[in-house]
């Protein structure tokens, strides 16, 4: 698979570290050992970038969908499993595709579905299910899609061709921080053209706030809700008051890092930024044989500034300014605080 402009891959980046370790035809680190470091190294500047920019670099898109039942007030976040969809882009469930053909080139798997579109992107992450040859199921980034019915993704070599059926249908990428939650109040579910609210978050001081019936607001006919995020395994979103059953939570969150494991396996390093990442691995390669790391060690804190100095200004036209985290969505109101703590606009 061609890489766009910005992007390399595993094998990019381990063969550009042990260029520059003088490490090319030594085994003093093994390419595991070498993989390891990489993956590491890229969580770090992974958090570095979520944790002051997240909503600019890396969000979840679409969002995932809660769909409440009137019967609980706390849901489940994504983990990576099946167990969790997303909508289709323009709003709507994506539908579970029938596979039929699996075939394998090096360790790049090529699925075909049958007529019906499987409306997956490059990038998700796909469930293969119930395909003959076990090694073809789990849950997979998509590499490429060429096609409405075809589509790639890589994993290990060696498998023959299967045309036993199966299914496949898109995963959620495991939840990692929350960006936003809204309520949709008018549209199909995850539509971008439905009407949302902004869920406010609750302090733990407030979760009894609608213990009373008289306490809880509406909107023309719409409870206002209010979350706190659970930091369980998995994570859960907790929605007070309870919600009635059928209504949608738009959850926007920046998702966990998936590890590199095969050699083509895509990191995009946005504009030059995996030298952090080939810094960062050349002082761990460094280190083990106990050299000198402060040239690598220098070059990671003049990236580190760089980094910080123009990741949050990608949106050079309007940058960020002061947000009034307490306005409401509702249109028509012009007080701070209803009854029960509600905050109207």
């Amino acid at each position: 698979m061609a890489l766009l402009p910005g992007q390399t891959n595993l094998s990019g980046i381990r063969t550009t570290v042990r260029q520059r370790t003088d490490k090319v035809n030594s085994q003093f680190v093994t390419d595991v050992e070498l993989n390891g470091f990489i993956n590491s190294s890229i969580q770090e500047l992974y958090d570095l970038l979520i944790g002051a920019y997240g909503e600019d670099y890396f969000s979840q898109i679409p969002p995932y969908l809660i769909t409440t039942d009137g019967v609980n007030d706390k849901y489940n976040l994504p983990d990576g499993s099946s167990a969790y969809t997303l909508p289709l882009p323009a709003g709507g469930a994506v539908p579970v595709s029938t596979i039929t053909n699996a075939t394998q080139s090096g360790t790049l798997v090529t699925i075909t579905t049958d007529t019906v579109a499987h409306l997956l992107n490059a990038g998700q992450l796909v469930t293969i299910a119930g395909v003959g040859t076990a090694g073809y199921n789990g849950t997979f980034p998509i590499t490429a899609v060429p096609s409405a019915t075809t589509f790639t993704y890589n994993t290990t070599s060696g498998l023959a061709t299967d045309t036993s059926g199966g299914t496949a249908k898109v995963t959620a990428t495991p939840f990692y921080k929350l960006i936003g939650v809204d309520h949709q109040i008018v549209g199909v579910p995850g539509a971008p053209n439905g009407i949302y609210v902004r869920v406010q978050r609750f302090k733990m001081a407030e979760r009894n706030q609608y213990a009373f019936p008289i306490w809880t607001n509406h909107w023309y006919g719409n409870i206002v809700l209010k979350y706190h995020l659970q930091n369980t395994n998995p994570a859960q979103l907790w929605i007070i008051p309870l919600p009635p059953g059928g209504r949608t939570i738009r959850v926007l969150y920046a998702p966990r890092f998936v590890p590199l494991v095969n050699d083509v396996d895509v990191f995009d390093g946005i504009n030059g930024w995996e030298e952090y990442v080939v810094a960062d691995v050349m002082i761990k390669v460094l280190n083990k044989e106990e050299s000198d790391v402060s040239v690598p060690a220098a070059i990671k804190r003049d990236l580190l500034e760089r980094i910080k100095d123009i990741a949050d200004t990608r949106d050079i036209g309007s940058p960020s300014t002061v947000v009034d985290v307490y306005r409401s969505d509702f249109p028509g109101f012009g007080f701070d605080h209803g009854a029960g703590g509600s905050e109207y606009y």
